[in-house]
């Protein structure tokens, strides 16, 4: 196989993982792959067994997902189909690359096997832990990015045979690359956790959810004084004048590139909610394209906090590619 047809068994538990098998069908997908699934198959009973190890015998990279359950127990049998599947493809000897479902994963109760089975499940994962560099996960999002980390790993070196006419031979790796930035972003940030006082209870809520988004006031006048004392005396200003214009924040790119002005400053007191405001506008970004906020389609956003800026005379290129370079 050439490794944009590069086949991939995705194993896993079905019911309980369903958000995460799509994410890593889509991670297969971005590298070139193409997954082999249960999904694929249509015998089930009897015939589920032969089928399942059909398809990790076509396969040439096996990647197991592992939550807290153990999945379809074919009628006599010990192992489930899950177990099998994994002791098939370490018997072939394939590539093998293990991810478990984090203990801060958030989980409903049908998700956990319970009974018999749960010893089952905790043997099982102790000894994936024991027998391989696993990587855990703690979201859909999370089992994406570190599927699409596990496929360029294994890319074969040796492999490199020239592109067909008129590729570009670095344009599949740079599409993944982006695509896992993406991810890994949208991963960090896209959650806000609140914490009681009086329980150890953190609840996620998604930004957009939660935020009210900021909105901004056009300067209209040719004129202007040399500065304002705050954001509110400037509104009053202009507001009094006739020469301001409110727009939401989400507008206002489209707004400055009208004149001729290329990005824009947000200016506030501490805790007023400009970090809050550009995580915002980042996940925009990422979520509904650049061109929804009248930036160019391919612009890449990049999140840079300034707190973490310790070095005020290093050059601010090495700042930009340290960030970058956060797994």
């Amino acid at each position: 196989m050439t490794r944009d047809g590069r086949v991939v068994m995705l194993s896993s538990t079905v019911l309980d993982l369903e958000r995460h098998r799509e994410k890593a069908r889509d991670a297969c997908l971005a590298c070139g792959c193409r997954p082999e699934m249960m999904e694929n198959l249509t015998a089930m009973g009897g015939d589920a067994i032969d089928a399942s190890l059909a398809l990790v015998d076509r396969a040439e990279v096996y990647l197991g997902v592992f939550g807290f359950r153990r999945g379809y127990v074919p009628p006599g049998q010990g192992d489930s189909i899950t177990e099998m599947e994994l002791e098939r493809a370490r018997e072939r000897g394939m590539p093998v690359r293990v991810f478990l479902m984090h203990a801060d994963h958030d989980l409903k109760f049908g998700d956990v096997e319970t009974g018999e089975g749960a010893e089952r499940v905790r043997a099982l994962r102790a000894r994936l832990e024991t027998e391989h560099v696993v990587a855990y996960f703690r979201s859909p999002e999370e089992l994406h990015s570190k599927i699409l980390q596990a496929l360029h790993e294994l890319e074969p070196e040796a492999d490199e045979a020239p592109p067909p006419a008129g590729r570009d031979a670095a344009a599949p790796s740079l599409a993944a690359e982006i695509d896992t930035y993406r991810s890994r972003i949208e991963e960090r940030y896209r959650d806000i956790h609140l914490a009681g006082f009086s329980r150890q209870l953190r609840v996620p809520i998604d930004l957009e959810e939660l935020h009210v988004p900021l909105r901004a006031v056009l300067h209209l006048s040719a004129t202007a004084p040399g500065s304002f004392a705050g954001a509110e005396e400037a509104e009053h200003v202009l507001g009094a004048r006739g020469e301001a214009h409110e727009i939401p924040m989400t507008e206002a790119f489209t707004a400055a590139a009208d004149r001729n002005r290329r990005g824009l400053v947000v200016l506030g007191d501490p805790g007023s909610g400009k970090t809050t405001q550009m995580l915002r506008v980042l996940l925009w970004c990422l979520r509904r394209g650049s061109e929804s906020l009248g930036l160019p389609s391919e612009m890449i956003p990049v999140f840079l906090p300034l707190r973490e800026l310790d070095d005020l005379e290093a050059d601010l290129g090495v700042f930009i590619e340290r960030q970058l370079d956060q797994p």
